[in-house]
């Protein structure tokens, strides 16, 4: 695993539909540099394959991510469970900090300015200084 300080990369994921997913990465300054709609069925969950695919094609893995922003709704309760499952699973075992936002506080991504690093995080197992 990387060393956290050389992680540049920031992940969101919107999640709230029965059958698709938004999920975005978004640079050190918070900037959108990809964003992709997937399909996203409940009955045939390929979730982590289809956000290591996202990621792949920014030359990205899992352990490159420095943070995860998630929708935690309003929307489908399944859809909701199943992407902050993941979303906590991944930032535990990565020991990266993940936050939720709720779509009825924000239009889209690029109106999250969360997706920034918080003042006095320094990348350490999601302590902030």
């Amino acid at each position: 695993m990387k060393n956290n300080q050389n992680k540049k990369a920031y992940f969101a994921m919107e999640a709230v539909d029965i059958n698709k997913a938004v999920l975005a990465l978004a640079g050190a300054d918070g900037e959108i540099i990809a964003k992709q709609e997937i399909k996203f069925s409940i009955g045939n969950i390929k979730l982590l394959k289809r956000i290591s695919d996202f990621l792949k094609k920014k030359k990205l893995g899992f352990s490159d991510v420095s943070g995860i922003i998630s929708a935690t709704g309003p929307g489908s309760f399944t859809s909701i469970r199943t992407s902050l499952s993941v979303v906590n699973t991944w930032a535990n075992i990565m020991s990266i900090p993940a936050v939720g936002f709720s779509r009825q506080e924000t239009a889209s991504f690029e109106d999250l300015t969360i997706l920034r690093p918080p003042a006095g995080y320094h990348g350490a197992k999601n302590e902030i200084e």
